[in-house]
């Protein structure tokens, strides 16, 4: 399950995923994503806090489906900020951003532990 946290707006999305992500919250997510950049965002920096989130819960469907969105909608993206609690997930996150990374663009992501969550917040709002 996803929801919208506190302090989001003006270009910045923080959302929190909660135990597991499933192709319905994908879909709001996007709806979410979409509706950020109608409201004139040429591009988002994004907070995901995901300490909560059992990583074997992710169906997937939403894991490709969310993949495909991301990809599609890079060029939308600005920071990215993925706050969760293991190692498992620093390595994830950074082996993504050598891969799809592009300061050039100003599209960076980086992982903070959930201990460093007012960091993550001052990279996205930056």
């Amino acid at each position: 399950m996803f929801k919208i946290l506190d302090g989001s707006g003006d270009g910045v999305l923080a959302v929190e995923l909660v135990d597991s992500y499933t192709k319905d919250d994908v879909e709001g997510l996007k709806k979410t994503c979409n509706d950020e950049l109608a409201k004139g965002n040429s591009k988002l920096n994004i907070l995901i806090k995901i300490d909560k989130l059992e990583l074997h819960r992710i169906t997937p469907a939403a894991f490709v489906d969310d993949c495909r969105y991301a990809l599609g909608h890079m060029k939308q993206m600005r920071n990215l900020a993925i706050v969760g609690h293991s190692e498992l997930e620093k390595v994830l996150v950074t082996t993504d951003s050598k891969i799809f990374g592009r300061p050039e663009d100003d599209l960076v992501e980086k992982y903070f532990d959930v201990s460093e969550i007012d960091k993550a917040w001052e990279f996205v709002e930056g």
